[in-house]
């Protein structure tokens, strides 16, 4: 969701994973929300609950996997980098109701969960406020138990192919540089009355962005450019010099993503990976920020906005 300039505070947006504005929830509580449907630390009645003890495989660190063979004839493996696997998460989650119609109700919702099949989102807010997320599907047959029809426990199995998780999204907006705006004379007037102090004109842009991941892993962000841009566009890491450079005509009210996590770009929708002519993707390291100039062959109002998640393990 793109928000436009005048909705940031500074050049900065917070958004919830799925991009829309980041839900809020007292510090001290607990929340685990999975495909729609949050599951509170403190029971209330009718709604199903948990507590930090029911999250098995989140508050964990991924799985560890390695290729590495045995050494034929000798003690040890060849030393071979291992990578982080997928991630498991069990919920065990309880409900109380005051009606067995209610426990049915209950038992509905919970059983619905990715019953589909497909990627869901999975948003942990931890009681200190810390929320994050990952993509999941569900992993095994959800178990529910009902104890006299006014009370029920249930176990939910999901997975996560990729084993970070995230925070909330920011986006940063900018412009392509311009110089505008100076100092105005006759000094001390606004051209009509005196103000008693100097004016400057409109204020310019520097075309950069600063991205920041507090996160402890490397996080890929998402560039999405706003046309006009008929000559394609520059992102240059200013740390580094790599760039990533499109020769995409992007017209007027079309927008170009780029997502370097995963190397792709599309033009409202439609592949244009084809036409980047150069892909040094880098990311924003663990605990760090990275500055990113934006330009282009040809001045024109188009806009870029950047999208970083702190990502952690």
């Amino acid at each position: 969701m793109y928000l436009g300039p005048e909705n940031y505070l500074g050049t900065t947006a917070y958004l919830g994973p799925d991009g829309d504005v980041a839900p809020t929830f007292p510090l001290g509580t607990l929340a685990v929300t999975v495909d729609g449907v949050t599951f509170f630390g403190s029971v209330a009645d009718g709604d199903w609950s948990v507590q930090e003890e029911g999250i098995e495989g989140w508050f964990d660190g991924a799985p560890v996997r390695s290729d590495a063979p045995d050494r034929p004839g000798q003690h040890g493996q060849f030393g071979l980098p291992a990578y982080r696997g997928g991630r498991t998460v069990g919920l065990s989650v309880q409900c109380e109701t005051r009606s067995d119609l209610d426990i049915g109700a209950a038992r509905r919702v919970v059983t619905s969960i990715l019953a589909d099949g497909e990627y869901g989102l999975l948003t942990v807010v931890e009681p200190d406020g810390h929320t994050t997320s990952a993509a999941v599907r569900l992993n095994g047959q959800p178990l529910v138990r009902t104890d006299g029809w006014r009370s029920a426990t249930a176990q939910i199995e999901l997975f996560a192919p990729d084993p970070y998780r995230y925070g909330p999204k920011r986006q940063h907006y900018t412009t392509l540089p311009e110089l505008v705006g100076g100092l105005e004379f006759d000094l001390f007037t606004d051209g009509t009355v005196d103000t008693g102090y100097l004016e400057f004109g409109e204020q310019g842009s520097t075309g950069r962005v600063i991205l920041t991941n507090e996160g402890t892993a490397p996080y890929f962000p998402d560039f999405e450019v706003r046309g006009p841009a008929p000559g394609g566009f520059t992102l240059t890491n200013v740390e580094t010099g790599r760039q990533i450079v499109s020769s995409t005509v992007i017209p007027a009210g079309s927008t170009l993503t780029v997502r370097s996590a995963i190397g792709v770009a599309t033009l409202d929708g439609v592949d244009r990976s084809g036409q980047l002519v150069r892909r040094e993707w880098t990311p924003v390291p663990k605990q760090g920020s990275s500055e990113w100039a934006f330009s282009a062959p040809t001045f024109t109002a188009a806009a870029l906005v950047a999208s970083v998640r702190d990502a952690w393990w």
